[in-house]
């Protein structure tokens, strides 16, 4: 008789830091992941840990002027689920909004990681490579 093999994700949200804190796993692979209040992190990747956020792109480029960006999260944006977490961040000024997203589509393989960028504003903008894991 075969084995039933099944993904979970379990959300926990620290009551002491205000953090957000998620695990998704397959039968390879176990991430840990937090939400920061400024950027997201990759705690542990099997039995390797990590102590720094990851690094969010910190400006943009409207009409060929740099511009600042202040990232935040949002929890209320953000999503968990069995086999997914999507971690959303926001800058009021300029509008944007970054989704770090890691999916586990099925018990047995790859955990996959995806970043996405979207322009709030009502002008074009330009935005450097952002960095991934």
């Amino acid at each position: 008789m075969g084995k039933l093999i099944t993904v979970f994700c379990l959300l926990a949200v620290s009551q002491i830091s205000g953090q957000t804190m998620a695990h998704i796993r397959t039968v390879q692979t176990s991430l840990e992941l937090q939400a920061e209040p400024a950027a997201p992190r990759l705690v542990s990747l099997g039995n390797w840990t990590n102590d720094a956020a990851e690094k969010l792109i910190d400006s943009i480029d409207i009409n060929g002027s740099p511009k600042r960006v202040i990232w935040q999260f949002n929890s209320q944006a953000s999503h968990v689920s069995s086999g997914m977490v999507r971690f959303v961040y926001e800058s009021a000024s300029p509008k944007l909004r970054l989704t770090w997203e890691w999916k586990a589509p099925a018990a047995i393989g790859p955990i996959e990681h995806t970043i996405h960028i979207e322009n709030l504003e009502d002008r074009e903008i330009w935005v450097p490579m952002q960095d991934s894991f």
